[in-house]
């Protein structure tokens, strides 16, 4: 997939910077099948992904959703719903508030917590 076939929506971003941006990006030839995008490139302390764009850094996440889909609204995120931090695929993404994930993880924390432990 070159950039020019790449679908951009209510995003200013300059070809150079796009090409930049999936030159760190590993997609499956597959890709229409739903496997993870692997983001090859900056990640934070905490794992999650980063890129230089328009003068400051930014999600790599969030603009890969914002590239295919559109952006989003003031206070929304990017979550990863298929678990997996490094993934780029804005199929995978599900869209919220940091309270809600916040709420999620706390959540799942909670039930993981008094889930049975495995056999050995």
């Amino acid at each position: 997939m070159t950039t020019k076939e790449l679908k951009r929506l209510e995003l200013e971003i300059s070809d150079e910077d796009l090409e930049r941006f999936w030159i760190k990006v590993d997609i499956p030839e597959n890709m229409n099948e739903g496997p993870c995008w692997a983001w090859e490139s900056c990640t934070g302390p905490t794992g999650y992904l980063y890129f230089r764009f328009n003068g400051k850094t930014v999600s790599a996440s969030r603009l890969s959703f914002e590239i295919f889909l559109g952006k989003l609204l003031p206070g929304e995120t990017v979550a990863h719903g298929c678990g997996n931090k490094q993934c780029v695929n804005p199929y995978h993404f599900k869209i919220g508030t940091r309270n809600q994930f916040r709420k999620g993880i706390k959540y799942r924390k909670k039930v993981l917590r008094f889930k049975e432990p495995p056999c050995p």
